[in-house]
C-alpha cells in the first residue's frame, strides 16, 4: 500500500521538476574506464582492475544556473582480471577421472559488455567545476572471457600436464564444451588410458551440467565524480561507481582450489559486486 501511494507522488514530483526545468542540455561523452569485482578472494588468487572503454549520449534538465538533472544511455565494456597459483584440480568428464594437481597459473580476463542507464543529479560549484551523484542501472549482454591455464597432476607425475587456453562465452557457452579444431592436449589417465582434451576451453568444460550461467544481466548501483569545464561546451569527468549486486550466481561460481569430499564442486558464495572508474572527455549542446 505505501509503494502505490509513493510511486504516483514521485512521478508527481519529478514531472513537476521538470516542468519547472529552465532549459536542457544535449551531451555525449566517451572514455577508458578500469573495474573489478569486488568479492572475497580464494587463498592464492588475486583480482586486479581490468580496463574497457566507454561511450554514452545523455539529457540534461537544467533547473537553475547551478542545479539540474541528467540521464544517459551508455556502452560499456567492464571487466575483471583474475589469477591463482596453488593447489587445483582437474576434471577428466570422458575418462570419468577426477585429478589431484597444481595449477601453476591460472589468467582470466574477463569483458562484460553492458547498456548502462545512470541517472544523477548535479551541481555547478562554479563555471569550471560541476560536482553529480545518483544511481546507475546497468543491463549485462555479452560477457565473455580470455586467458590460459598451465595444470600439472601431483598424482600421475608426467602424465597429466594441461596447457589449455581460455575463451569463454557465459552466455553461450555449454558443459563439457571446448574447441577440437586445433590439435588437442593428449594425457594418459589411470597409467595406460590415453585421452584427449581440448586445447582451447570454454566457460563451462569441466561441468557435467549447467544449471544456470554465472553471470547475472542487471547490475545496480551507486555513482559519483565531478566535472571540469574548459568552455561551456568541453569538459573532462571522472566518475566512481559502486554496485550493490552479487553479479555472480552461486551455481556456477566454484572454487578453483579444492573439490569436496564426494569430488563435487565447492560453490562459492562470495559477493561479487561491480567497482569501476571512468574517465571521460565529453560536449555539451
Amino acid at each position: 500500500m505505501r509503494f502505490k501511494v509513493l510511486l504516483p507522488l514521485f512521478f508527481f514530483v519529478f514531472g513537476t521538476l521538470l516542468l519547472q526545468a529552465q532549459d536542457y542540455n544535449i551531451g555525449v561523452r566517451a572514455g577508458l574506464n578500469w573495474s573489478k569485482l569486488g568479492g572475497a578472494l580464494e587463498e592464492g588468487e588475486t583480482a586486479s582492475f581490468q580496463d574497457g572503454f566507454h561511450f554514452g549520449i545523455n539529457f540534461t534538465w537544467n533547473f537553475t544556473d547551478r542545479f539540474g538533472l541528467r540521464g544517459e544511455v551508455s556502452y560499456t565494456q567492464n571487466g575483471h582480471k583474475k589469477e591463482y597459483s596453488g593447489p587445483s584440480y582437474f576434471i577428466i568428464h570422458s575418462a570419468d577421472y577426477v585429478d589431484e594437481g597444481t595449477l601453476n597459473s591460472y589468467l582470466l580476463e574477463q569483458s562484460n559488455a553492458s547498456i548502462g542507464l545512470p541517472f544523477t543529479a548535479h551541481v555547478r560549484l562554479s563555471k569550471k567545476w560541476e560536482v553529480f551523484g545518483g544511481a546507475y542501472t546497468n543491463f549485462i549482454f555479452g560477457p565473455t572471457a580470455v586467458g590460459s591455464l598451465d595444470y600439472d597432476s601431483t598424482v600421475a607425475v608426467g602424465d597429466i600436464v594441461i596447457i589449455q587456453s581460455l575463451d569463454y562465452n557465459y552466455f553461450d557457452d555449454v558443459a563439457l564444451e571446448g574447441n577440437f579444431i586445433v590439435p588437442g592436449v593428449d594425457i594418459i589417465v589411470n597409467g595406460t588410458n590415453l585421452v584427449t582434451i581440448p586445447k582451447i576451453a570454454g566457460a563451462y568444460y569441466q561441468f557435467d551440467e549447467v544449471e544456470e550461467n554465472l553471470f547475472k544481466v542487471i547490475d545496480i548501483g551507486l555513482v559519483g565524480g565531478f566535472s571540469y569545464y574548459f568552455n561551456p561546451g568541453f569538459y573532462a569527468s571522472a566518475r566512481a561507481e559502486y554496485g550493490f549486486r552479487d553479479l555472480t550466481r552461486r551455481a556456477s561460481d566454484v572454487s578453483l582450489r579444492e573439490l569436496n569430499s564426494g569430488n563435487g564442486f565447492i560453490l562459492r558464495d562470495d559477493n561479487d559486486t561491480h567497482l569501476g572508474m571512468q574517465f571521460s572527455l565529453g560536449f555539451k549542446f
